[in-house]
Order: C-alpha cells, then structure tokens, then sequence
C-alpha cells in the first residue's frame, strides 16, 4: 500500500524534513525532499507549492495566525510574523524557532500597531519595509489574521467612538494592509492577500454588535478588492 509505504519512510527515526533546510529555509537539498514526499505519497502534488516563498502573516503570535506560520514553515515556506504586544511577538517568534530550529533563520517578527487610526499608515509601511528591506525578500503572500480585545457593550450603550473604535483593526486595518501590500508583492497572479473574519458575521454574541458589523464589512471588502491588478484576494 502506498499510505503504508509512505508511513514507514516518513516515520523512520533518522528521516526528518527539516534537515533539508538551511537556516534561511531555502535549501539546494529541498528539491530532493519533497521528491521523496512525492514518492511516499504519490499523487499529492501541491506539498511543496509554498517552498521558497516568504509570507507575511498579521496576528501571527497567536490563535490561527500563529497555526498558518507553523504550516508555512513545514510547507517550506519562509515567514514574518507581525503583532502588536512586544513581548507577545517575541515568544512566539522563539517558540517557532525552538519547534522548527534547522528553520530558524527563516521565522521573523516585527511590532505593528494597527489600532492607532492616525499612524495606521505609517506604521504599515514601516512593518512591510522591515519584512521586504530589498528586492529580493518581497513577498508571495500576505496573510491577515489580526484583531483586538474589545470590551463588549451592549448597543443601548455603545457610541460613535466605541462603534469606530472596534473598526481600526478589523475593518481599516484590512483595507490599509490591502492598499500597501501588492508593491511590496511579487508580482503575479500566484501572489495572494488572504483575509480572515470570524464567526461573529453569521452568529451574534452579547455587547459584540460592533464586531460583528466588522466581520461582515470584511468580507464585503474583498470581492472590491478583486480589481487589484495581478494579485488574488481571498476571504473568509
């Protein structure tokens, strides 16, 4: 049985995927790699379609942006993760490291504070210049799996700031990143910007009215965005 055949190899205590990287996660030997997957599995041909490239990933300390940076990192790939909390960045970036250490100079982190409507903007830009200082690191997809703690507050007391406030990250956020993102892309339509919402656009939750606004706007968001030139736009 192929399934069975694949089983033995992968599972062997001398084999393991990572010794075929380099620190910068880009390997001559990855080729021979994934030709090994190929064969263990044959059939499955999209495991090394992420191999060399370079993601950014918004929200990547935790939750589910910090699982597509661990996916990223075992699919070959190179990845910058961004958040707002210093000292959360900063274990998660180690955490990486220390699971995926023959992958280690290929996990990054910057700080980016998206809540901050007047400096959203510029503190864009400076995160995508730090994740791209040169033509060669652009980017092959952007990922954007940020959010904030908001205190819920029941719509009978909400107001036009509490209402604003809980569209910086989720809704701003998303359209600022989108704008600024395909320059420092590799052009192409194999290059991507993924946006993620929530459950709260199809399920309400007590004092969340704001988010769930949010969260719907979002998805709302991308089919506009469908026209940036040789970029795909994926949500949900």
């Amino acid at each position: 049985m192929p399934g069975e055949a694949g089983k033995s190899r992968l599972s062997h205590p001398n084999f393991s995927p990572c010794r075929f990287h380099s620190q910068k996660g880009k390997s001559q030997l990855a080729p021979l790699f994934f030709n090994i997957i190929k064969m263990a599995f044959p059939g499955r041909k999209y495991i090394s379609k992420l191999s060399g490239n370079h993601i950014l990933i918004f929200g990547g300390s935790s939750g589910i942006g910090y699982c597509v940076a661990e996916a990223s990192l075992e699919h070959g790939a190179t990845v910058t993760i961004s958040g707002s909390g210093p000292a959360k960045l900063t274990a998660a970036v180690d955490k990486l490291k220390s699971t995926y250490p023959e992958l280690a100079g290929g996990v990054h982190g910057y700080t980016c504070d998206l809540s901050q409507p007047q400096a959203l903007e510029a503190n864009l830009e400076t995160l995508f210049r730090n994740a791209c200082p040169d033509a060669s690191s652009k980017l092959d997809h952007v990922v954007f799996c940020a959010g904030n703690a908001i205190k819920p507050v029941p719509i009978t007391g909400a107001t036009v700031d509490s209402f604003q406030a809980a569209s910086y990250v989720r809704l701003l956020g998303s359209a600022m990143v989108a704008k600024l993102a395909p320059k420092y892309l590799v052009p192409g339509p194999a290059s991507s910007i993924t946006l993620t919402s929530g459950t709260m656009g199809d399920k309400g939750y007590p004092g969340l009215a704001a988010n769930s606004t949010y969260c719907v706007a979002r998805e709302g968001l991308a089919p506009g965005l469908a026209f940036i030139p040789e970029v795909s736009i994926l949500s949900r």
